[in-house]
C-alpha cells in the first residue's frame, strides 16, 4: 500500500482542544482524591523509615557488638540512630531523619528527657532496654496515626494493625 501526502490525516486542532478540555476536565475532578492519596502516602512511607530504622539499629548493635540509640525529637520532628562504640567512625554510621511539616511523634511524656527527646535503646545481645517506651505514635495532622508498639519478644517494633492482644 502506497501512502501519498494526501491521504495521511491527522488530528484538527479542533479535535485536539476537545480532547485537552476533556483530560483538563478528569484532572479537576480527580484531582482532590489523589491529594489525599498522596498524604496518606507520606505517613506510611515514614512509618516504614522509622520502622526500617529500628530493625536497622537492632543489627548494628549485634553485628557491631555495640549499643544502639535511636532518638526522637518529638518538638523538632526527627529521628535519627546513633552507635556508641570507641572507635571514630561511629559518626559515619550516625543517621537523621526529618519528618514532614504536618507530622509529629507523640511519645510517653515520662519518657522525655527535658528536651522533649526520648532515647530507644538496643544492646548487643539482640534486645531492647526494658525502659524503652511501649508506644510511639506518628501523627499526620489530627487525625492519621500510626502506632508502634513493643514485640512481646522485647527484640524491637512492629506497627499496631488495630487488633487487641
Amino acid at each position: 500500500m502506497k501512502f501519498s501526502r494526501g491521504n495521511i490525516r491527522g488530528l484538527t486542532l479542533i479535535e485536539l482542544i476537545c480532547v485537552m478540555a476533556i483530560m483538563a476536565a478528569i484532572m479537576t475532578v480527580s484531582a482532590p482524591a489523589l491529594t489525599g492519596f498522596f498524604k496518606g502516602r507520606s505517613l506510611y512511607e515514614q512509618s516504614r523509615r522509622f520502622l526500617a530504622l529500628t530493625r536497622h539499629a537492632r543489627s548494628v548493635a549485634i553485628s557491631e557488638a555495640a549499643v544502639a540509640d535511636i532518638w526522637i525529637d518529638t518538638s523538632e520532628g526527627r529521628f535519627g540512630l546513633n552507635i556508641q562504640t570507641d572507635e571514630e567512625t561511629a559518626d559515619a554510621k550516625s543517621l537523621e531523619y526529618s519528618l514532614m511539616d504536618n507530622q509529629h511523634f507523640e511519645v510517653d511524656a515520662q519518657h522525655l528527657d527535658a528536651d522533649g527527646k526520648a532515647t530507644l535503646r538496643f544492646y548487643p545481645d539482640g534486645l531492647m532496654d526494658g525502659d524503652n517506651p511501649e508506644e510511639i505514635i506518628l501523627l499526620q495532622g489530627d487525625t492519621d496515626e500510626v502506632i508502634f508498639r513493643k514485640t512481646k519478644s522485647g527484640i524491637g517494633y512492629a506497627i499496631d494493625e488495630g487488633g487487641d492482644d
